[in-house]
This record gives structure tokens, C-alpha cells and sequence, in this order.
């Protein structure tokens, strides 16, 4: 792979931020700006399998919201008046 513009820039500011002889980790940056491009690739392929893999999930767990076979979805209750609180009072003894 030829380096790129980019890489060539990268290389350049890194020898021109220390002056006066080897820098230190300039191999290290050599490596890592060359590898930027095969990185960018493989998250490029990355990202163009995100719509795939969403449809693919999606598919999965739509069963999951269906209703059950041959059951309607069933209405919602109708509001009803609230129920009297339980009297807390002892029944009422028999009367004979």
C-alpha cells in the first residue's frame, strides 16, 4: 500500500514537533498513520452492515409483539366507577 497524503502529513508534524535528531516513537507513528487507511476501511464495512444486521434483529423479535393465533386483540377495559372502600366495622350479627 502506498502511504498517503494524510499518513505523509501526520509523519512530517511529528518530526517537526522535535527537532534535533530521531524523534522518539517515530516508527511507532509510522505504523499507526499507515494504518489509519486499513482501519477506515474496516469500519466503512462496518457501518454498511448496520442497516443488514438491524433488518436481520428486527425479523427476530417481531414474533414477539404479535398477537396469539386466533385470538382478536382484545379491547381495552371499559372505565368503571372506583369499587367502595371495605368498611372496616365488624359484620352485622344475625338477628334470629
Amino acid at each position: 500500500m502506498l502511504p498517503s497524503g494524510g499518513a505523509l502529513w501526520i509523519v512530517a508534524a511529528h518530526v517537526a514537533a522535535h527537532p534535533g535528531g530521531f524523534p522518539p516513537g517515530l516508527l511507532l507513528v509510522c505504523y499507526w498513520a499507515l494504518s489509519l487507511a486499513g482501519q477506515g476501511q474496516a469500519l466503512a464495512v462496518l457501518a454498511q452492515q448496520v442497516p443488514a444486521q438491524e433488518n436481520a434483529f428486527l425479523r427476530l423479535v417481531e414474533p414477539l409483539g404479535a398477537a396469539e393465533d386466533g385470538l382478536a386483540p382484545q379491547p381495552a377495559p371499559a372505565a368503571r366507577a372506583p369499587a367502595a372502600a371495605p368498611s372496616l366495622a365488624p359484620p352485622p350479627s344475625p338477628r334470629a
